[in-house]
């Protein structure tokens, strides 16, 4: 495949294709589907944070481990990116 880093042109149109394929799956599947995995997605996401609340070695007293942790957990499952306690870097 054709790929330059100065033309984004090829890049571009793989993204577009590949959205497009995406969007024509995805419309192919039942809403209640899609909703069962969020959900599942959701309630996974609520027992790790639930875990990470209940774990006595996180115990530091302005709960600054258990923050991070929870924060790396919405990193690692939904891509957020947070800028918390940029300050301390």
């Amino acid at each position: 495949m054709y790929h330059c880093e100065q033309n984004p042109i090829p890049t571009a149109l793989r993204h577009a294709a590949l959205g497009k394929l995406v969007e024509e799956y995805l419309s192919a599947l039942p809403p209640e589907r899609l909703q069962a995995e969020a959900h599942a997605q959701a309630e996974e996401a609520l027992a790790e944070i639930f875990d990470i609340l209940e774990d006595p070695e996180l115990d530091d007293p302005a709960c600054m481990q258990k923050i991070e942790a929870i924060v790396t957990v919405y990193h690692r499952r939904l891509g957020v990116h947070s800028t918390r306690h940029w300050e301390q870097d």
